[in-house]
């Protein structure tokens, strides 16, 4: 599939993070997860995309080789959030003969820090919100 886009949301409250943001079709599973429990003003939240692609199925990496295009992130973040760039973590080389192709197959978390202001109100609600573009294929041949 190419140019597949989903959208996932969370609502976040200062000391308490509550995550339930999962998309799903017949080929991946797409959940938005954190490393943390709460919030902490000023402070970087770890914020990640967990891919779960069925088997022979696969997603890229940041530099993908000779075909495909890696996921992108568009966060959508309160005012005075940032976003950080992307952990992508080492790749495989995929069997996608004659391409040189990198990604992952099975599972993959793309992780990125969030930090909120240094000025928030402990009980205040926000929404963190991202929409994730990607490619994901099949093994076969093409």
């Amino acid at each position: 599939m190419f140019g597949e886009e989903a959208s996932v949301a969370t609502v976040a409250r200062y000391h308490s993070v509550s995550l339930n943001a999962t998309i799903a079709d017949k080929y991946v599973k797409l959940e938005l997860v954190s490393e943390q429990d709460a919030i902490v003003p000023g402070k970087d939240l770890w914020l990640g995309f967990r891919f779960d692609l069925q088997d022979e199925w696969h997603t890229y990496w940041i530099n993908p080789g000779d075909s495909g295009e890696a996921p992108r992130i568009e966060w959508q973040l309160p005012a005075g959030f940032h976003a950080g760039v992307i952990q992508w973590p080492y790749p495989e080389r995929l069997s996608t003969p004659p391409f040189a192709d990198y990604g992952y197959e099975h599972q993959v978390l793309l992780m990125a820090p969030v930090r909120p202001p240094a000025q928030s109100k402990e009980g205040e609600t926000q929404k963190i919100a991202a929409r994730v573009r990607r490619q994901q294929t099949d093994n076969e041949p093409v």
